[in-house]
């Protein structure tokens, strides 16, 4: 027998303990809440709400009205999910169970972590503007919600296309059900080419002259070989071909690896931050320190590649 669950939305707006011209306030910050919340990965504790609060409300100045409303939203909530509990209730909203859903099929049909990241956001929209856990199932449904993507929110045609994989994702791997409807009956809305906004190569050097230290040369980098930051971010020194001056990138988009050109300006650079970090390099090995951070598969298969 599966535990009946709810949707705090549903309550929200049927409960008597808030005043009609407190639920748009109430409503925003609990979806603000859930959003910190699930990028976190933390479940709705009390220990969360005060993170939340912390780390998301008090970083800047907030009106006294303000933090009054949005710590009555809280405890609302917060005492909403122990009466949930209380009656043996799964306390998640409808959008978070449809994300949790396409994150875990995501995971299991190998999608990149971004992708699943811009599928499970979009079918949580879907399930937020639906607000019907049954209406979610009904192929009728989709088509409605992305048609007013295109008519309302006009949303650019690249976008448009994204939101439309989403549920057809969430349709076909969660579901199990055909998408050829949802496909069908969408028109997409074709958007007009704009003119990006590209600097000069005198204004990019001004910027990077701008710049200073080890940031300066990761800008440099950057910009020399094109790759994107989670690239950058992602290199080890393995990844680069000081003899040949290429730069190894793995894992690309696509999952896709490349081999580009080291810019020779920064070579020097390069070499002077590598030299810089060998002794914390030996200090983490003298003090037995976990290595560098590698994917799941790579870390059973080589459990002292991290280190190496």
């Amino acid at each position: 027998m599966s535990i009946p669950q709810t949707d705090w939305r549903r309550d929200l707006k049927l409960s008597r303990d808030v005043p009609d011209f407190d639920r748009g306030g109430f409503e925003m910050l609990l979806t603000w809440f859930e959003k910190w919340r699930i990028d976190k990965g933390l479940s709705l504790e009390r220990q969360a709400a005060k993170r939340f609060w912390l780390e998301a409300v008090k970083t800047k100045p907030r009106h006294r009205w303000q933090l009054k409303q949005w710590g009555e939203a809280i405890a609302w909530q917060l005492n909403w999910v122990a009466v949930c509990r209380q009656h043996g209730r799964i306390p998640t909203s409808l959008p978070e169970r449809l994300r949790t859903a396409v994150v875990a099929n995501g995971a299991r049909r190998g999608l990149l972590p971004k992708t699943r990241k811009n599928y499970s956001s979009y079918v949580a929209r879907f399930g937020a503007w639906d607000g019907d856990a049954r209406a979610t199932l009904d192929l009728s449904v989709g088509p409605a919600w992305l048609q007013q993507l295109v008519d309302v929110e006009k949303l650019s045609y690249q976008t448009q296309k994204v939101a439309l994989n989403s549920l057809v994702f969430f349709y076909r791997d969660v579901c199990g059900m055909p998408p050829e409807k949802v496909i069908l009956l969408v028109k997409l809305r074709k958007t007009n080419p704009r003119i990006p906004v590209v600097l000069s190569r005198g204004e990019v050097l001004q910027v990077l002259a701008e710049m200073q230290g080890r940031f300066e040369v990761y800008a440099r980098l950057q910009y020399g070989t094109g790759m994107r930051i989670s690239e950058l971010m992602a290199l080890r020194l393995k990844d680069f071909d000081w003899e040949r001056n290429q730069l190894q990138i793995h894992g690309g988009k696509g999952d896709k690896d490349r081999i580009t050109m080291l810019p020779g300006s920064i070579k020097t650079d390069l070499l002077d931050i590598r030299d810089a970090a060998r002794p914390f390099y030996d200090l983490d090995r003298a003090e037995k320190l976990a290595g560098v951070k590698l994917s799941h598969g790579l870390a059973r298969k080589y459990p002292s590649a991290s280190e190496s």
